[in-house]
């Protein structure tokens, strides 16, 4: 499995990553720390699956959940959160999101 983690928190990524990469030595995982460069990285490496913070610099989560489902719709895309209010389930979902995770 390939995982894409787009998130501003240095330590949370690699916390995920580590996580990520002890349960399960075949997965690829690649990090970043803001929707841009998420967009760039899914659209060159196409993820099974990217973790995506919902608010990102340079590019909103939300924003780059839409570019990365127009790239490609099979990607999965679970967004995260600090938000547990419906309207932000909601906006996770409308924007293309397959999941929301409070974080």
């Amino acid at each position: 499995m390939t995982i894409l983690i787009a998130d501003q928190n240095q330590g949370f990524r690699r916390a995920v990553k580590d996580l990520l990469q002890v349960d399960d030595k075949q997965s690829t995982v690649w990090e970043t720390d803001n929707g841009e460069t998420a967009v760039e990285l899914a659209q060159e490496l196409r993820p099974d699956l990217v973790l995506m913070e919902m608010s990102l610099p340079r590019l909103s989560g939300l924003e780059a959940t839409r570019l990365i489902k127009r790239i490609q719709a099979s990607i999965q895309v679970i967004i995260m959160g600090e938000y547990t209010e419906q309207a932000y389930r909601l906006a996770a979902i409308r924007s293309g999101a397959d999941a929301f995770l409070p974080k």
